[in-house]
């Protein structure tokens, strides 16, 4: 537990030394986001494999870089609250940019199946580094550490992922490798799995429409011989309206 203070501490540190918490000029902004996909899969855990509806509204204080957001998943085949496509986060953070480098510090509650349950659920500390580009490739750090509520229902775990990020005029590729310390009783896996993910953005009035097709590859374990990530292809498109 120690170690999540310190986490907590070191976030705080971090806000009051790299914001002026007195500014004059605060903007507040927002967006409201609704997607759909054809299978939930997370930090390369399928977690549901069928269709999904994801959902979220989110707001931000600048120049201060703060957040929070609340974003939830509904699987419309089982109905809410019937299996893991369903599920709710908070999520409070702060975004900054220290000498090139953009920071994201955040705390999530993952609600998930039963959502009118907690037991079974987890706190998440997320660390994200944004790394200096060189030659238009954007590479980033993504660290995880799940904390159960209860780890007789549901275990925790800590979970990593490196990767890059490149824009070709409206295609956007992300490439990136996952792996764990034997999070959610899996067996540990230096690398899990990798995953290619191409994007694209485009508005139409106010609202910003992106397609997206994933494709995962497993390179660790099989399921049934305890690793996390199956070979994946999923498919999806997000509509978000700024306020």
């Amino acid at each position: 537990m120690k170690k999540y203070l310190y986490f907590l501490a070191g976030t705080l540190i971090f806000c009051f030394s790299t914001c002026n918490l007195f500014a004059e000029d605060l903007k507040l902004s927002g967006s409201l986001d609704v997607g759909y996909y054809s299978r939930y899969v997370c930090s390369g855990v399928t977690l549901y494999n069928d269709h999904v509806f994801q959902q979220s509204i989110g707001v931000r204080i600048e120049p201060l870089g703060l957040y929070t957001r609340i974003w939830s998943s509904y699987s419309p085949k089982g109905g809410f609250n019937s299996d893991f496509g369903d599920e709710i986060d908070y999520i409070i953070g702060i975004y900054r940019i220290f000498k090139g480098v953009g920071i994201d510090i955040s705390y999530s509650f993952y609600n998930m199946f039963n959502v009118e349950n907690t037991a079974g659920d987890l706190h998440a500390l997320v660390l994200r580094l944004d790394l200096l580009e060189v030659f238009s490739i954007k590479p980033y750090i993504r660290l995880e550490e799940n904390i159960p509520v209860d780890r007789n229902i549901l275990e925790g775990g800590f979970i990593y992922e490196l990767g890059i990020k490149y824009d070709i005029n409206l295609l956007k590729f992300n490439v990136s490798i996952k792996g764990h310390d034997g999070a959610y009783r899996a067996r540990p896996e230096l690398v899990s799995s990798t995953e290619l993910a191409i994007s694209s953005n485009f508005k139409i009035k106010k609202v910003n429409i992106s397609p997206t097709i994933n494709l995962q590859k497993r390179l660790g374990y099989k399921v049934r011989n305890g690793g996390i990530a199956e070979d994946k292809i999923w498919y999806g498109i997000n509509f978000s309206i700024p306020f």
